[in-house]
């Protein structure tokens, strides 16, 4: 599912090799670690204060999301969403640190799985478990000119939500966020591939 053998950071190295990375893996988020041991990880935006020579610190790190080898990829999905995080973690039977995936990675891997190659767009909604409906949401996109291609709906980690993840072809991704929010449905993440103008990234970005 995950490529294998990512390059990972270690404590002391500069936020200008984070940057680097961040480019050449196309992830946002990286783990770091020391002695082989993850310490947390780093994200793109939280470096963003942090000049290029500057040597990466605890103070830099966030908590991890920590995931068994064989852990179940809905499992995880569920996990990143919940923590807000972009990667999970992988900790083998050493307690080290032995890579890691991405919620790029996981995107892609459903799309293998789903057939929804044609899609730009993927929004992950939560709601209370009684008031999901996916017949509902899938409406509601479609009014918003998306075209839906696939969806599924993994349990939250607490059980009493669930995300209802819709992947779409969507010209207008603000028109759907704008329709989503008129009906006070929660959007716990957005990626579109779309061409926006940086205002709208900037709001994507936020979600």
């Amino acid at each position: 599912v995950w490529e294998r053998d990512k390059p990972i950071l270690q404590a002391g190295d500069t936020v200008e090799r984070a940057r680097l990375l961040f480019s050449e893996c196309n992830c946002s988020e990286i783990p770091v670690v020391e002695g082989g041991v993850c310490i947390g990880t780093v994200s793109e935006v939280g470096l963003t204060e942090r000049e290029d020579k500057d040597l990466l610190q605890a103070s830099d790190c966030k908590e991890f999301v920590a995931i068994d080898p064989k852990a179940p990829m809905a499992r995880v999905w569920a996990m990143l969403l919940d923590r807000l995080s972009s990667c999970a973690v992988i900790i083998g039977d050493s307690g080290k640190c032995t890579g890691y995936i991405t919620f790029q990675e996981l995107v892609r891997f459903y799309r293998r799985v789903l057939g929804s190659g044609e899609a730009n767009c993927l929004i992950v909604l939560k709601m209370r478990r009684h008031d999901g409906s996916l017949a509902r949401m899938c409406s509601l996109a479609e009014d918003a000119d998306c075209k839906v291609l696939s969806c599924f709906v993994v349990e939250s980690c607490d059980l009493e939500n669930v995300f209802i993840n819709l992947d779409l072809f969507c010209e207008q991704p603000e028109q759907l966020i704008k329709s989503m929010e008129r009906h006070e449905v929660e959007i716990a993440r957005i990626l579109c591939d779309a061409a926006v103008d940086d205002a709208l990234q900037e709001r994507l970005n936020l979600l």
